[in-house]
């Protein structure tokens, strides 16, 4: 079973049971509540893979830490309370942290919010393992468009590395998800909320308001059929622009379930190396829409994250429901032997190779900075100083109908994609 069909199957199964849930002539808060932390324990235990030792256990604590979660997927065996089917855990063996409510409104987004917030904090003395640190690399490259090493090397402006601390913050948290399962009736309301929310926590020269920077968010607030999705490149992406602001939130409502298995089964690939066929052809992009972006900024009065946000119409956000199709990145002929050379030397000094410089006035380009510039918009390759690199384990050039393209062919993807261009899948 493809992660779509698993995704579409269990987004019905959620829906059927919230109206099950809904139908209950029950009135206790308490009893209410226990009955959707069940649902949830069901939805996560149905999405995670036998033969690895991970278990969904209920109101339990990391250890630490004085908030009981509703849900969390751990790793091993962890201390039980007496007497309760409660748990304590090291954080190093916090896989996911879920929070649930029956209803998503105001005061419990707000609440929602407050009981992940600071979840960072237990988290300050863990030291990363190697998939993690895989995980960030390759959210280092996707997000800031370099490798990592490129801080060490003194590549990173400002702005940049404020980005990396986060990414690497990012990569030992454990996945933060609110699951909602009534609320709102548009996407657009939604949002505004959630703004509203935030411009009431907004740090000025009058008060200081700590914990709202990127890595407070969840990675995840579903909403009755709207998400939230953090873009951390761990799995969902989006790129520093040119003035340096990062959009790394975006809202959809496209499959609940979707964004919330594709979030899981990433981390679980990377932490237990399953192969990328869990994910299909994988020849989709679920359609999101550009919500939050930060940049790290000082101002007279202090330095921290400023918040700009895209108010778009209800009509607009309607209007994004259909997944794109996945392509390869189109490139031209001189881009081509470039990123050919790359994938033979590693690195070439851009200012100074005098092949590079006449192939590129060759082929149409006014310079060779304006070379650079469109290679790495690519997302296959980055640039420090002089030099320029591949950023992909695997780039791969196909040419297709006389276009060349190319991609990371370490999954299925670019395979797939040429297999069902030639009419083979």
């Amino acid at each position: 079973m493809t992660i779509d069909t698993f995704a579409e199957l269990l987004n019905v199964f959620v829906d059927k049971q919230n109206e099950v849930l809904l139908s209950q002539d029950i009135k206790h808060p308490t009893s209410i509540g226990a009955m959707y932390e069940g649902l949830s324990e069901k939805i996560l235990k149905a999405s995670i893979f036998k033969g690895i030792d991970l278990r969904v256990i209920k109101n339990s604590f990391i250890k630490g830490c004085k908030t009981e979660f509703d849900v969390m997927i751990v790793e091993g065996e962890g201390e039980q309370l007496p007497f309760a089917e409660r748990y304590i855990y090291p954080a190093s063996q916090v896989l996911a942290v879920v929070q649930v409510k029956k209803n998503l409104y105001a005061a419990d987004l707000r609440d929602s919010f407050t009981n992940l917030q600071f979840i960072i904090d237990q988290y300050r003395d863990v030291e990363p393992e190697q998939w993690m640190n895989k995980m960030f690399v390759d959210a280092v490259k996707g997000v800031i468009g370099k490798s990592p090493g490129a801080k060490t090397r003194g590549h990173l402006n400002g702005y940049e590395e404020m980005v990396w601390h986060t990414l690497r913050c990012e990569s030992f948290l454990p996945l933060r998800i609110v699951m909602g399962y009534n609320g709102f009736a548009s996407e657009y309301n939604f949002r505004k909320l959630f703004v509203d929310y935030l411009k009431q926590n907004m740090s000025t020269e009058e008060k200081r308001v700590a914990g709202f920077g990127p890595n407070n968010y969840p990675n995840l607030i579903i909403c009755d059929e709207f998400s939230m999705i953090k873009m951390d490149g761990m799995p969902f992406i989006s790129r520093l622009d040119e003035d340096n602001w990062w959009t790394f939130y975006a809202t959809s409502h496209y499959n609940k379930m979707r964004f919330l298995i594709e979030s899981l089964w990433t981390r679980l690939s990377y932490k237990f190396q399953l192969p990328s066929e869990i994910f299909g052809e994988d020849l989709q992009k679920e359609p999101a829409t550009v919500f939050l972006r930060m940049k790290y900024e000082k101002k007279d009065f202090g330095e921290g994250w400023a918040l700009d946000y895209w108010d778009i119409k209800d009509k607009n956000l309607k209007s994004n429901s259909e997944p794109e199709e996945w392509e390869p990145v189109a490139i031209d002929s001189a881009q081509y032997v470039i990123i050919t050379e790359l994938g033979r030397k590693g690195r070439l000094n851009w200012v100074h190779d005098e092949g590079l410089s006449m192939l590129v006035m060759r082929e149409g380009y006014q310079s060779a900075e304006e070379f650079v510039k469109k290679l790495c918009d690519t997302g296959l390759v980055g640039c420090e100083g002089e030099e320029i690199y591949l950023l992909t384990e695997q780039c791969t050039c196909v040419c297709a109908e006389g276009q060349w393209y190319a991609a990371d062919a370490k999954d299925n993807r670019l395979m797939n994609w040429s297999l069902k261009r030639k009419g083979k899948l």
